[in-house]
């Protein structure tokens, strides 16, 4: 996939040694350690929890020390969220008035149960929940905690969102003056 090799490309640490011709073998074997442990990270925030690296290196075509490394990626399966937890704290959680914008913000959710996991989405997903929060009765509203606990034998992620609404803000009457 072009996307996921372009995204490896331009976030590895790797690319920073490519002209680096004074390496010993300790160092190019520390940083090809350190670049598998970076792109594993890297795939995770795809939702890529489970793949397969194999590195390999081509000296034929550039003469540094380092060579051409190449990296064949086989990603896995992209995880699933398997659970949506919830916890509203604040006015919201108790005020009967707040109870339809607490379940609209719910229902609209954009990661819910089956969807793919990336660490964008999820992002996306929790601002796009506080907006809503935010948008009507609750300008204090703010995300108080949030995790996403992958579990890489199943391939899935769990997900726990508490917002916290704070007090209600109601405006009053509007009055216009003047002349």
């Amino acid at each position: 996939n072009e996307d996921i090799r372009d995204f490896l490309l331009q976030h590895l640490d790797l690319q920073r040694y490519r002209s680096l011709s004074d390496l010993d073998e300790t160092e190019l074997a520390r940083l090809l350690r350190d670049a598998d442990v970076q792109a594993r990270e890297l795939l995770g925030t795809l939702g890529f929890f489970k793949p397969t690296l194999r590195w390999s290196q081509d000296k034929s075509v550039n003469k540094s020390f380092l060579g051409r490394v190449l990296l064949d990626v086989d990603t896995g399966p992209v995880a699933s969220i398997s659970e949506v937890q919830w916890q509203w704290l604040g006015d919201v959680a108790s005020d009967a008035a707040a109870q339809a914008q607490l379940k609209a913000i719910e229902k609209q959710w954009a990661l819910p149960v089956g969807k793919p996991f990336s660490q964008n989405a999820w992002n996306q997903a929790k601002n796009q929940a506080l907006r809503q929060l935010l948008a009507e009765r609750y300008p204090w509203g703010r995300i108080l905690h949030s995790l996403a606990l992958v579990d890489e034998p199943t391939n899935q992620v769990r997900l726990w969102l508490t917002l916290e609404s704070g007090p209600a803000v109601r405006l009053g009457a509007l009055q216009i003056t003047g002349g």
